[in-house]
C-alpha cells in the first residue's frame, strides 16, 4: 500500500512540472481545420513527445511535462503544407495556419494506416490483420496489437474487459458478442473501432469518468445482410459439426438468429457465455451461481485446447433481435436454447504430505482414482430489455428468465475400488433489474436502481457405496447406497436512490441502498437397501438466513483534462440472522462498517496513462459456510459449524498503459496487492483413499496475494507481422490446517508468452505461440516444484489463390520431480476456395498422432495430482462453409 501512495505522490509533484500547449489550426480563410495531427516533438532529436487531433472546431490541448528549455511543435494534414515552429516549454496559446499546397507527383503509390486514432477512439483496418485463410471477425481480432482475446471468447483491450460491444454503434447482444464473433466473416467487416474510456449512459458523458473500453463493428454495407454457415461430416466414428448464423444489420433493425450442432470436439457454451463491465449508474447485475453446491468427484479438465478432449453431442439456437422505436428508444430480445451432452474419462494419481511441527515428512497419503463420466446440459434462457438512451433521460429495465436441468453419472475406481455417482440438479431463476436517470435541475439529476431475482436451486446426488468409501458414522457402510438432498430457494433484492450534481468539473452523488436477501437452505441424506431410509437430523440441515444491509454512499468524481478520479465513501449497516431448525438455534449479526475507495487516473500524454486504486472492505460467512451437520458431496463430507464472522480485506492496484497507434505499439502492465484477514479456519482431514472431511474452526488466519504483469504488442505494417509478448508473476500465501497440522503454504506462479503472426507474402502466412509457466509450492521445509511449456505453429501454404494447405503443430512438456510428461499434436486441413460463389471446401484431419492421453501435474497449496484424460481419437471432417 505505501509503495502505491509514494507512486502517486511523485506523479502529483511531476504535475506542477507539466506545461499545457493549446490553440486552434486554421487554413488561410481562418477556417477551422479538424482531424490535423498536432504532435510536440523534441527539437535536437524529433521524438515525438505527445499529440493530439484537433476537434471540429480546430482546437487542440496537449499536455506535457520535459524539462527541455524549447519544444517544437508541428502539424499536419493531408493537402497542406506542414507547419513546424519551436517555442519556450511553457503553458501558451499557439494559433496554427496551414496553407494549401498542391503537389503534382508523376506517380504516388498510398497504403493507408492499419491504426489511426481520433480523441478517444482507435480505427483498426481489417485487412490489414487479417490472413488469407482468416474467415470469422474472432480469427483476426487475435492479431491486432492491444488485443486479447481468451478461450472462452472473452475481449479484453489493454488488459481492460468491455463494457459494451456494438455493431453500427448498436448492442444487440448484450454482453453475449461471441455468437457474433464466432461467425461474422471478417471480409463484411470495414473497421473496429476501440472507444477508449468509454461511458455508455450518454447523460453521464463528460460527467462521469469510466476506465473501460468499448468495441464498434463498422461494416462495409450500412445495410447488410450477413453470416455465415458451415456443414461438416467426418469420422471415426461418425462426426458431423455444421452452423448456421444469418444476422441483419440495418438502422432500425438488427437480428442474429443461430443453430449449431456438432460431435467433433467445438464447444459451444461460448456463445451465450455473457461478458462485459459495468458502470454505478447502469442496471444492478446479480447472479447465483445453481447446480454447484453437489457435484461428482472427477479428475480436473487438462490444460489444452477443449477440441481435443471434448467428446461431446452438443446443439445450440438463439434468437436475438434489436428493434429501434425512435433514436432514442430501442428493444432487445435475446433468447437461447442449449442441449449438451459431454463424455470424459480421467485418471488421478495425488500425494499429500503430512508434515510434523518440524516441517518434516511424517506420513505420505498416496491414492489413484480413475473414472468415466458422462455429463448432460440443458439451459433455456431469454431476457428482455428496453432502454431509453438520451442526453436528458436515461431508462434500461430488463427481465431474465432461466430454466437449466443438469444430469451427471459416472463411475469411478478408486484405489480400483468401484464407486457409482449420479447427480441431478434443475434450477430457475427469475430476475428484474431497472435503472433511471432523470434530470432535477441545472448540473443535477437523480438516478434509482432496482433488481429483484427469485431462484430455486434443487439437487440430489447418488452414491452407490459398496462399503469403497469411507465415513464419519460407520453405521453408514451398511447401506449400498447413499442419496444427499438439498434445496435452496432465494430471493434477493436491491433498491437505491441517489442525487447527483456537478459543479466545475466534480461531480458529487449521495446514494441510498436497501438490499434483503432471504434463502432457505435444507439439506438431507438417505440411505437406502431394500427402501429409502432418512439417516437422521445429524446429516440434515434446515437453515434460513436473511440479510439486511443499509448503504449510505458518498461519492465525488473528478473529470479533468489529464487527471480522473473517483472517491468513494460508503457507510454500511449490516442485520444478519440464521435460524438452524435442526439444532433449534439463531445466530444474529450486526455490524456498522466503512469501506472507503480511491480510484485515480492520470493520462501524461496522448501514449501514457496511469491508473491506481485501493479499497478496504469487510465481508460475512456466506450461507454455504455456516451449516452445522454434514453434506455429501463430491465423496466428501463437509460441516463448518461456523458463525457469522467478517473477513476483512485490502485491495490496491496500479496499472499503466502506453499506446502509440501510429506505429502500432501497445502496452500495458499492474502491480495487485490483496490481503484478507480471516475469523474462520477451514480445518481439512484427509484419509488415505482421498476423502475428504471438512470443518469450521474459530482461528485467525491471514490470506495474502500479490500479481504482476506487462503486455506489449507491436504491428509492423511494413512487414505485415504482429508480435507479443506477456510476462506474469503471482504469489499466493495462505495459512492452512490438514490433518491437524498447521502451516503457511507459499505458492508462486510465473507466466511467460510470447504470439507471433506474419502475413506479409500471398503465399505464406505464419503464427507461432510459445509459453513457459513455473510453479512452486513451499510448505514449511518442503518444495514442491514443476515447469512446462508449449508451443504451437500453424502455417498455412497458399501455392495458388483457390488453394491452401494449412499445418498446425502443438507441442507440450511438463516437468515435475525430474519426470517429464510431453504432448504432441499435428493436424492438417487443406482448403479448396470456389471464389465465384465465395464457399470454401476444408478437408482436415486432426490429431494425425492420434494421442490417446493427455498428462500433466497438476500443484496447489495442498497436494499434487498426476493427470492422464483422455482424449479424442484421430478423426477427418469434410465441410462446406459458405457466407450470406
Amino acid at each position: 500500500m505505501k509503495y502505491l501512495v509514494y507512486i502517486f505522490f511523485f506523479m502529483t509533484v511531476s504535475l506542477q512540472a507539466q506545461v499545457v500547449i493549446k490553440g486552434k489550426v486554421n487554413d488561410e480563410n481562418k477556417v477551422p481545420l479538424s482531424n490535423v495531427i498536432v504532435s510536440i516533438l523534441n527539437p535536437e532529436t524529433n521524438a515525438v513527445m505527445a499529440y493530439e487531433m484537433s476537434d471540429s472546431k480546430g482546437a487542440f490541448q496537449i499536455p506535457v511535462k520535459s524539462t527541455l528549455s524549447t519544444l517544437k511543435i508541428k502539424a499536419s494534414t493531408v493537402n497542406y503544407s506542414v507547419f513546424e515552429k519551436v517555442v519556450e516549454n511553457k503553458s501558451q496559446d499557439i494559433q496554427i495556419q496551414l496553407v494549401d499546397e498542391f503537389t503534382q507527383l508523376e506517380e504516388i503509390f498510398v497504403k493507408a494506416s492499419p491504426i489511426t486514432q481520433h480523441n478517444d477512439t482507435l480505427v483498426f483496418d481489417l485487412n490489414a490483420f487479417a490472413g488469407k485463410n482468416d474467415r470469422v471477425l474472432e480469427d483476426v481480432i487475435k492479431k491486432m496489437p492491444g488485443m486479447e482475446v481468451s478461450g472462452d471468447g472473452e475481449i479484453k483491450y489493454q488488459g481492460k474487459a468491455l463494457n459494451k460491444f456494438y455493431v453500427e454503434g448498436k448492442d444487440l447482444m448484450q454482453g453475449r458478442y461471441g455468437s457474433i464473433t464466432k461467425a461474422l466473416p471478417n471480409l463484411h467487416v470495414s473497421k473496429l473501432e476501440v472507444i477508449e474510456n468509454h461511458q455508455p449512459i450518454k447523460m453521464l458523458e463528460g460527467v462521469v469518468p469510466s476506465e473501460s473500453p468499448a468495441i464498434n463493428i463498422r461494416l462495409k454495407n450500412k445495410i447488410s445482410l450477413s453470416g455465415s454457415a458451415k456443414i461438416g461430416v467426418g469420422g471415426d466414428p461418425f462426426l458431423w459439426n455444421s452452423t448456421v448464423s444469418p444476422m441483419f444489420f440495418s438502422k432500425g433493425l438488427q437480428y442474429l438468429v443461430s443453430y449449431d450442432t456438432n460431435n467433433s470436439g467445438e464447444d459451444l457454451n461460448n456463445k451465450f457465455r455473457a461478458f462485459g463491465s459495468f458502470g454505478s449508474f447502469d442496471t444492478y447485475r446479480y447472479t447465483k451461481d445453481t447446480g454447484q453446491t453437489l457435484s461428482m468427484s472427477a479428475t480436473s479438465t487438462p490444460g489444452v485446447d477443449k477440441s481435443r478432449y471434448l467428446d461431446n453431442r452438443s446443439h445450440f439456437a438463439s434468437a436475438n433481435f434489436l428493434v429501434k422505436f425512435t433514436d432514442k428508444l430501442e428493444m432487445n430480445t435475446n433468447a437461447f436454447y442449449t442441449n449438451d451432452e459431454v463424455k470424459q474419462s480421467g485418471a488421478q494419481s495425488t500425494e499429500i504430505r503430512n508434515l510434523d511441527a518440524n516441517g518434516n515428512v511424517s506420513e505420505v497419503i498416496k491414492y489413484n482414482r480413475k473414472d468415466e463420466n458422462r455429463y448432460f446440459k440443458e439451459v433455456f434462457n431469454s431476457k428482455f430489455t428496453i432502454t431509453k438512451n438520451a442526453k436528458d433521460n436515461y431508462l434500461k429495465d430488463y427481465i431474465t428468465i432461466n430454466v437449466s436441468r443438469n444430469k451427471e453419472r459416472g463411475l469411478m475406481l478408486q484405489n480400483n475400488d468401484p464407486i457409482n455417482q449420479s447427480v441431478l440438479s434443475p434450477s430457475f431463476t427469475l430476475q428484474n433489474s431497472l435503472s433511471t436517470l432523470i434530470p432535477v435541475g441545472n448540473n443535477k439529476f437523480a438516478n434509482f436502481k432496482s433488481i429483484v431475482d427469485f431462484t430455486r436451486d434443487k439437487q440430489d446426488y447418488d452414491v452407490v457405496a459398496n462399503g469403497n468409501v469411507n465415513f464419519p458414522d460407520e453405521d453408514l457402510k451398511k447401506y449400498g447406497l447413499l442419496n444427499q438432498s438439498f434445496l435452496d430457494n432465494s430471493f434477493y433484492t436491491q433498491n437505491a436512490i441517489s442525487l447527483s450534481w456537478k459543479y466545475k468539473k466534480w461531480t458529487f452523488t449521495e446514494e441510498y441502498s436497501l438490499l434483503f436477501e432471504n434463502k432457505r437452505f435444507e439439506t438431507d441424506l438417505y440411505g437406502q437397501n431394500n427402501e429409502r431410509v432418512w439417516l437422521g437430523s445429524n446429516y440434515q440441515n434446515d437453515l434460513t438466513y436473511n440479510r439486511f444491509v443499509n448503504r449510505l454512499n458518498s461519492t465525488a468524481s473528478y473529470k479533468g483534462t489529464s487527471w480522473d478520479m473517483t472517491f468513494t465513501l460508503p457507510i454500511i449497516w449490516s442485520a444478519m440472522k440464521l435460524d438452524d431448525k435442526t439444532i433449534d438455534t439463531k445466530n444474529t449479526k450486526n455490524a456498522v462498517d466503512f469501506s472507503p475507495s480511491v480510484y485515480l487516473s492520470y493520462k501524461i500524454n496522448n501514449m501514457w496513462t496511469l491508473r491506481g486504486g485501493s479499497g478496504y472492505s469487510t465481508s460475512y460467512t456466506p450461507l454455504s459456510q455456516l451449516y452445522d451437520h454434514y453434506i455429501f458431496s463430491g465423496l466428501n463430507f463437509t460441516a463448518y459449524k461456523g458463525k457469522i464472522e467478517d473477513t476483512q480485506s485490502i485491495n490496491s492496484w496500479l496499472r499503466f498503459e502506453f499506446k502509440n497507434p501510429f506505429n502500432g505499439l501497445f502496452m500495458n502492465g499492474s502491480l495487485n496487492s490483496n490481503y484478507q484477514e480471516k475469523k474462520i479456519m477451514l480445518a481439512q482431514t484427509i484419509d488415505e483413499n482421498g476423502q475428504t472431511i471438512i470443518e469450521a474452526l474459530d482461528r485467525k488466519n491471514i490470506a495474502n496475494t500479490q500479481s504482476a504483469n506487462v503486455n506489449l504488442g507491436k504491428f509492423f505494417s511494413e512487414y505485415s507481422s504482429n508480435i507479443k509478448g506477456s510476462f506474469s508473476v503471482n504469489k499466493n500465501k495462505n495459512e492452512i490446517l490438514v490433518n491437524e497440522s498447521l502451516r503457511d503454504v507459499n505458492t508462486y506462479n510465473y507466466v511467460y508468452g510470447l504470439q507471433l503472426t506474419n502475413n506479409h507474402f500471398d503465399w505464406l502466412n505464419f503464427t507461432y505461440d510459445f509459453n513457459y509457466n513455473e510453479t512452486q509450492r513451499k510448505d514449511m521445509k518442503q518444495s514442491t516444484y514443476s515447469y512446462g511449456n508449449s508451443h504451437n505453429v500453424r502455417i498455412d501454404i497458399i501455392p495458388f489463390k483457390a488453394h491452401s494447405f494449412i499445418w498446425k503443430l502443438d507441442y507440450r512438456e511438463n516437468i515435475f520431480n525430474q519426470q517429464k510428461f510431453t504432448n504432441r499434436f499435428m493436424d492438417v486441413m487443406y482448403r479448396l476456395k470456389w471464389e465465384k460463389k465465395k464457399i470454401d471446401f476444408d478437408f482436415e484431419w486432426s490429431n494425425i498422432l492420434n494421442t490417446k492421453e493427455y498428462e500433466q501435474v497438476v500443484i496447489n497449496s495442498i497436494q499434487t495430482s498426476t493427470t492422464n484424460f483422455k482424449l479424442r481419437p484421430s478423426q477427418f471432417l469434410v465441410s462446406v462453409r459458405f457466407n450470406f
